[in-house]
């Protein structure tokens, strides 16, 4: 075999891949789906209405290679639908980004069982079905890459010294769902690998989004206390890991969970 033929460039090249990001429009879907069209593919947002996709429309709009869908991404048949029609009009889907998110931040003595439902549904449960549905076609072209997002709670439990005061001191639902998807991701990797078909993982640390920053001030210097590299995670910084994990730079890896955290479960 001639490692010539494998030239670094051809590997994270994405060219004539055809990628969906659900949540896509939010402060790290964004980086995401950017990375993915710079890296060559042809990438299709799934967002619900709102405030975040108008905007999202407006910065994509001359990317020939960003197409934004409006979907409930938690509903079942508007979710399998919206895959349906990606892969219909391109003939394909080769990567599936499950990046949306929504649910309480009640802590352990507040939330409720709705609050359980809602973290677990609008997590593992939208992440397996969006999986299911990808894969269908993913198939037909001998393979994919499928890459859930988690997070470093889903991992360590939250640091109560940074948020007591600030905000619930224990997120259980939260921690709970992230956690679960880590474990889906290994199951589906398992269960998918034969048909050539990677799932991974990735679990940002501490990424606050824009207003967090500016009204918090106190939970963002705790913040950078207690991450080893001293600062907050920048959503550019997740730029190389996705389309490591979903280009052939990572033909290889399944089941994994890579965290993106400065340090953070390192202590």
């Amino acid at each position: 075999m001639s490692y010539k033929e494998f030239h670094i460039k051809k590997l994270f090249d994405l060219s004539n891949k055809v990628a969906i990001v659900t949540g896509g429009a939010g402060w790290l879907g964004k980086a995401l789906s950017e990375a993915l069209a710079q890296a060559g593919a042809t990438v299709v947002i799934i967002d619900r209405e709102g405030d975040q996709l108008s905007e999202i429309k407006n910065y994509f709009e001359k990317d020939q290679k960003i197409y934004v869908l409006t979907a409930d991404v938690m509903e079942d048949r508007s979710l399998r639908s919206c895959i349906d029609q990606v892969a219909s009009k391109h003939d394909r889907l080769d990567i599936l980004v499950n990046c949306a998110a929504s649910g309480s931040s009640l802590d352990i003595n507040s939330a409720h069982f709705e609050d359980y439902d809602m973290a677990f549904h609008n997590g593992p449960a939208a992440y397996a079905i969006a999986s299911q549905q990808a894969a269908i076609y993913m198939r037909k072209i001998g393979g994919g890459s499928i890459i859930n997002m988690g997070s470093k709670s889903g991992v360590v439990t939250d640091n109560l010294e940074v948020l007591d005061g600030l905000t619930p001191d224990n997120l259980v639902a939260y921690g709970g769902g992230k956690a679960s998807i880590i474990h889906l991701t290994r199951h589906l990797a398992v269960y998918l690998a034969k048909e050539n078909i990677r799932v991974n993982c990735i679990s940002p640390g501490p990424f606050p989004n824009e207003t967090i920053q500016t009204e918090n001030p106190v939970l963002i210097r705790r913040l950078v206390k207690h991450t080893p590299l001293g600062r907050i995670g920048k959503p550019y910084e997740l730029k190389g890991v996705v389309v490591f994990l979903a280009s052939n730079a990572s033909s290889y890896i399944t089941g994994q969970n890579i965290l993106v955290d400065g340090g953070w479960t390192a202590w």
